[in-house]
């Protein structure tokens, strides 16, 4: 179901609409000095209202509240079957956000979550999977964080050796200085190494791993349309 427009508005709804859209902060100090009376009004009205307000609430990065109203939002969309306002379909787009605040908050097996849900009603969906596969990278796993741990004492030692290099080395025993260098260059190259490995090894897998997950779900979904066919 989509909102048709109506002859007649109330006040309340009247003030709304001369607000400029993009005015995110004046919607939210709108509807939060109003919201009683928005409680009030006919559905239409209310549900267009309480739908700026969740939109603009992200726009400020207002995440936690954002939250709680896309709830809402998506909640009243299926009980009232409300699909689109002005042209713009509100489930998906509101799950979407949802992901997005869950991914701004760090709560990234929330927003996977989200995505997951997103993608098993529509698979093929690009913005879905790219987003999905940024989530599944910035969700740093244990082995990335224990290489960048070592990495990070392996550059600490070769500053050391530096250190040693220039202030004892070269002025008292400059025999030593070509395997202090070997060993100075080992020790740097081998902390890039274990950077730029694990971090591509982690990208490759998710990478991987979203692409198993879409394929299943296209699967999945194919096997349902032709059981239903049958």
């Amino acid at each position: 179901m989509s909102f048709t427009s109506k002859t007649y508005h109330s006040q309340i709804f009247r003030n709304f609409k001369a607000i400029d859209v993009k005015d995110f902060r004046r919607v939210v100090h709108f509807y939060e000095q109003s919201e009683k009376s928005i409680m009030q009004l006919d559905f239409d009205e209310y549900f267009e209202l309480v739908v700026a307000y969740t939109n603009a609430l992200f726009e400020i990065t207002e995440y936690r509240k954002h939250l709680l109203m896309a709830n809402v939002v998506i909640e009243n969309s299926i009980l009232q079957n409300v699909t689109h306002i002005s042209g713009i379909e509100i489930y998906r787009s509101t799950l979407f956000m949802k992901a997005a605040s869950h991914y701004n908050l760090r709560e990234y097996s929330k927003a996977k979550h989200v995505l997951h849900e997103l993608l098993k009603m529509n698979p093929y969906d690009e913005n879905n999977r790219r987003f999905l596969m940024r989530v599944m990278g910035d969700d740093r796993p244990s082995y990335l964080r224990k290489a960048r741990a070592w990495a990070v004492l392996l550059f600490l030692a070769t500053a050391f050796i530096v250190c040693v290099e220039v202030l004892v080395i070269r002025l008292f025993y400059v025999e030593f200085n070509q395997q202090i260098e070997l060993t100075r260059d080992f020790l740097f190259l081998l902390g890039i190494f274990l950077l730029a490995s694990t971090e591509i090894f982690h990208r490759v897998s998710v990478y991987r791993r979203a692409l198993k997950l879409v394929e299943v779900i296209k699967i999945r979904k194919k096997f349902e349309r032709h059981k239903v066919s049958n």
